[in-house]
């Protein structure tokens, strides 16, 4: 099981920074919708609390369906696939919506898949 949370985890992250990667080039043909310092400090900040305060709460899901002897594998990874590639919908969200100025918040937005990859060894 162990394998199967390690490489679908690598596959979200690969899923999501390709994901990523289109939306950042893309962006250069968009205008901003926020472009001060304050109002994309509070679209970071409410951004940065969604995807902490679902990490647990994600956790705690894919612990629940591992244990259950009833939940086939193919879900349990595909659900941790998902959890990973999530951090990169929370950046792309940001860098869309903010300035070209801001693109290292929208890294460390999608630095958090990171966490999230680490964090599925807990599942099991």
């Amino acid at each position: 099981m162990k394998s199967e949370i390690i490489s679908s985890g690598i596959t979200g992250l690969i899923l999501g920074g390709m994901i990523y990667a289109v939306v950042a080039w893309f962006k250069y043909y968009l205008p901003a919708l926020i472009s001060g310092l304050t109002g994309t400090l509070v679209v970071f900040a409410v951004l940065l609390l969604l995807a902490l305060a679902e990490m647990p709460m994600m956790l705690f899901a894919m612990r629940h369906l591992a244990r259950s002897p009833s939940s086939p594998s193919g879900l349990i990874t595909l659900t941790n696939t998902g959890y990973v590639a999530f951090a990169f919908v929370y950046a792309t969200i940001f860098v869309l919506v903010t300035g070209d100025n801001y693109y290292s918040l929208g890294n460390l937005l999608a630095a958090l898949s990171l966490i999230r990859f680490a964090s599925g060894a807990l599942v099991k």
